[in-house]
């Protein structure tokens, strides 16, 4: 009997564990009229932040699998992705509102796009019957 709850126990907690691997940060700022935006993520989410940078930076980035992958665009606006850290950022170099609008419209679409992509979480662990 004793044996069987400590198995039980170590069940629930590596279950537990395991669940607690997944996380993602997301901040986002505007300061004197500049946009900052960041994802950073653990492993779970690094297929939806490289489809989220491609669905911006387009298919030319696709086939790079490693390092840092930058693209810039016309209006000032600079994404980039390290695919080792999983970590998103667009920054903002021009101040125009041209360029505001742009980078909060990735912003908003990189956030949409890893809310409905994210991982499903893992089941809660079964709870031992007495």
């Amino acid at each position: 009997m004793r044996s069987l709850f400590f198995t039980l126990l170590l069940l629930v907690v590596g279950v537990s564990l395991s669940a607690q691997r997944t996380s993602l940060k997301i901040n986002e700022s505007t300061k004197n009229d500049q946009y900052e935006f960041t994802v950073r993520a653990t492993d779970n989410y690094a297929s939806e932040l490289k489809a989220a940078f491609l669905e911006v930076a387009g298919p030319a980035y696709g086939k790079q699998t490693g390092g840092i992958l930058v693209f810039s665009a016309e209006e000032g606006l600079t994404m980039q992705l390290d695919v080792r850290r999983n970590r998103l950022s667009i920054e903002q170099t021009a101040v125009t509102a041209a360029a505001t609008a742009k980078a909060k419209a990735w912003g908003r679409m990189i956030k949409e796009r890893l809310k409905k992509d994210a991982p499903t979480p893992p089941p809660p662990p079964a709870t031992p019957h007495q």
